[in-house]
């Protein structure tokens, strides 16, 4: 594994502690024999499965001496509107120090039953997949590589058991996913260390984030393991469970108006970046009824994303993406396609709220490109206080954190998109799908960009810098296109 220092970025005068944990030297300094740990995944206190694993100590797993962990996964998302019920039993098999040898897995997604079998000899992956067909696995493999497979939140737990932890710094590797039968690289970032009680217990738990290839939040207790997961996108939760009650942990503050309170900086603070970024037409607008409505209503574009692009995501990955990776299919194309639809649906969302206030109330040109330019702006704001605000009330984040950061380009994104629209459908509706169509692209290609971090083809580092290059790029050229619409317009005028 690759250990590096994260660069603090110096936004106040921020004192770090250097708190670390020293890991165990094996898994068996870790998992006890025939143990078995329960996690609960719900979503707004709906409970929608479980991951029970159990460690069975040594074994023979194809002639190779193996530590066997027992994974049985249940997971019925119909409750939140996706259409995926997943039941998988799978023995995972590693060395004595984590290090990949082997699964056998049966999965049934959706009715259709599945089956894998892999097995790793020095560098190299053998076994066969069985989906609709039966198709033979044959790859290299790197020797001493680790697994971190889809929903396997054990997995991700003896990584960090084994690993040195220290705040500030980065985990960046390559892993073994099982389920699609590739390597992904995984980015981590230690926050922050807290004290938290854990049912009848104090312990000192590392706040954690997983930076790719997806956002999660992690706590990972020193003596109880890894004891929380938060989506913030889908706002889905993993929590042990609590041996003793059978009941999910309690460690986190429960939802209530206290807790949206205690975010309150962090929210405010969003909303000063976007004053910031429309400073040159606030003073002209702000007294405008329609400024505020627009940005309602970005913000309620971002709101329905749960009912539009992550179920489309949700079907498209168990339907096509999973069962094609299987088959040993691109990576490439179908991130291609999840990638494509986020921008898809991100960007009509941003575009409707114009085009409805242009048949409504039709206003002048150059107030279109600002009421946009709000639009994009509540959009922003919105999701990063979804993506960092639950992290940042709970202790999983600090007020100046990467994430932080990193939210303060994606707002500036979402202002230039929401711009470029309302300059589009300013200039009347031949320029709208051309715009709209070069939006959506480039939202497309930005959110790709992290399956070449995956591949190992991008640094972390790398890819954030493009990411924020492409961000102040598209702003400025935005501004250069519309900037007459800064000029205050004397009247708006009446609908017809």
């Amino acid at each position: 594994m690759k250990w590096f220092s994260r660069p603090i970025l110096i936004m106040a005068a921020v004192f770090i502690c250097t708190l670390s944990y020293t890991s165990a030297a094996t898994i068996e300094d870790f998992l006890i024999k025939d143990s078995t740990r329960t996690w609960l995944f719900s979503k707004d206190d709906i409970e929608l499965g479980h991951l029970k694993s159990t460690y069975r100590g040594v074994t023979d797993y194809q002639g190779l001496e193996a530590y066997w962990i027992e994974e049985i996964l249940d997971l019925d998302l119909t409750k939140i509107q996706v259409p995926a019920v997943i039941s998988m039993h799978n023995n995972h098999y590693v060395d004595l120090y984590n290090a990949y040898i082997g699964d056998s897995m049966s999965i049934v997604a959706n009715g259709i039953p599945q089956s894998l079998e892999l097995v790793h000899r020095g560098d190299s992956l053998f076994g066969s997949a069985q989906n609709v067909a039966r198709n033979e696995v044959a790859m290299p493999l790197r020797a001493g590589m680790m697994a971190l497979d889809n929903n396997m939140i054990d997995q991700m737990e003896l990584i960090f058991a084994l690993a040195d932890l220290n705040v500030g710094d980065t985990l960046s590797d390559t892993f073994f996913v099982a389920q699609f039968v590739f390597r992904a690289e995984f980015g981590f970032v230690v926050d922050s260390v807290i004290t938290l009680q854990i049912g009848d217990e104090i312990d000192s738990v590392f706040a954690m984030r997983m930076l790719a290839p997806m956002k999660q939040n992690i706590l990972f207790a020193r003596k109880f393991g890894l004891v929380k997961i938060v989506d913030p996108v889908q706002s889905i939760e993993v929590t042990m469970i609590d041996r003793q009650t059978g009941s999910p942990y309690g460690m986190m503050p429960a939802k209530s108006s206290g807790g949206f309170f205690k975010a309150l900086p962090l929210y405010l603070f969003y909303i000063l970046v976007g004053l910031v970024f429309s400073i040159f037409v606030i003073k002209r607008y702000y007294n405008r009824l329609e400024t505020y409505v627009m940005l309602i209503l970005g913000a309620a574009g971002f709101s329905l994303l749960r009912y539009t692009q992550v179920p489309l995501q949700n079907w498209y990955g168990i339907n096509y993406a999973i069962p094609g990776l299987q088959a040993g299919e691109s990576l490439y194309y179908y991130a291609a396609v999840q990638a494509l639809f986020s921008g898809l649906i991100q960007e009509t969302l941003k575009l409707i709220p114009l085009i409805l206030i242009m048949i409504s109330r039709p206003p002048s040109k150059k107030s279109l490109v600002v009421l946009g330019m709000f639009t994009g702006m509540g959009f922003g704001i919105m999701e990063a206080c979804a993506i960092t605000g639950v992290a940042y009330k709970t202790g999983l984040m600090p007020f100046f954190s990467w994430g932080t950061f990193e939210r303060i380009f994606a707002i500036l994104f979402h202002t230039s998109t929401g711009a470029a629209l309302g300059y589009a459908v300013a200039g009347g509706w031949k320029k709208v799908p051309a715009i709209w169509l070069l939006m959506v692209l480039i939202h497309s290609f930005s959110n790709l960009l992290i399956v070449f971090y995956q591949k190992g083809t991008l640094s972390l580092v790398a890819l954030e810098l493009i990411v924020a290059a492409i961000d102040i790029v598209l702003a400025i050229l935005v501004w250069l296109a519309v900037k007459g619409a800064t000029r205050p317009d004397r009247a708006l005028p009446e609908a017809k």
